[in-house]
């Protein structure tokens, strides 16, 4: 009498325990896959917690990972260089001409 157990859906069906998925599948197939799928929707996306609840979640404020926090760009300050009243810069540079090229150094002995 221990194996024998009651259909879920229909409480008529009686049915062996080990047998009771086999009958879920034949007898109540819509009934059966609706709960599979309902179950594994649970599995995939299981629920967070409500506030509805008598236990409510404590509130985490998002945080941006460190690697970002600069990288905002404000829309409103754009880059001009029009206002800048900079001079303007001008690299010196020597002619080939008056660099000495076979110029070698003069290092000291000591003994």
């Amino acid at each position: 009498m221990d194996d024998i157990v009651q259909c879920p859906y229909n409480p008529f069906h009686m049915c062996l325990k080990s047998r009771l998925s086999r009958h879920k599948w034949k007898c109540h197939n819509q009934e059966y896959m609706r709960d599979l799928d309902r179950q594994l929707h649970e599995r995939l996306h299981p629920q967070e917690p409500s506030w509805d609840d008598d236990n409510h979640p404590t509130y985490v404020p998002p945080v941006k990972p460190w690697w970002k926090k600069n990288t905002e760009k404000k829309e409103e300050e754009e880059e001009t260089w029009d206002d800048d009243n900079h001079p303007t810069y001008v690299p010196v540079v020597t002619p080939p001409w008056k660099t000495p090229r076979n110029k070698k150094k003069k290092t000291k002995i000591v003994i």
